[in-house]
């Protein structure tokens, strides 16, 4: 769980004002079980962010190892721009990588904020 999870949080929090009344909230899981693999404290906040949302986008029916890469690429697929809490220069790869690589192949514009300067870069 991370920067998607306070996003969700904060929408969440937006839309009980009513200047915000329509802006929506969507969760696209890969499969429903995924949520197992988080403790039981992270289930029962993800779970309050599931029941606020306004539509909830499954894209597997079971597990499967394609199945984080093609829920991160239908999440590019369905936005205007993406907000990406990054590091470019992370040794690490991860889905956050996924998301931005997809992004730039399919020319979507990028929005990067520094996570640990707050730096704020195109």
């Amino acid at each position: 769980m991370g920067v998607d999870t306070w996003a969700a949080e904060i929408v969440i929090e937006l839309k009980q004002q009513k200047e915000y009344k329509d802006i929506r909230l969507c969760a696209a899981v890969p499969f429903p079980s995924f949520q197992e693999k988080f403790d039981v404290r992270q289930q029962a906040r993800l779970q309050n962010i599931l029941r606020k949302c306004d539509e909830q986008i499954v894209i597997s029916d079971t597990e499967f190892p394609r199945a984080y890469r093609i829920r991160n690429e239908y999440i590019v697929r369905k936005s205007d721009c993406i907000l990406a809490v990054y590091n470019r220069n992370s040794k690490f790869y991860t889905d956050i990588d996924i998301v931005v690589d997809y992004a730039l192949k399919t020319k979507l514009p990028i929005i990067y904020i520094h996570p640990d300067t707050a730096a704020i870069s195109k």
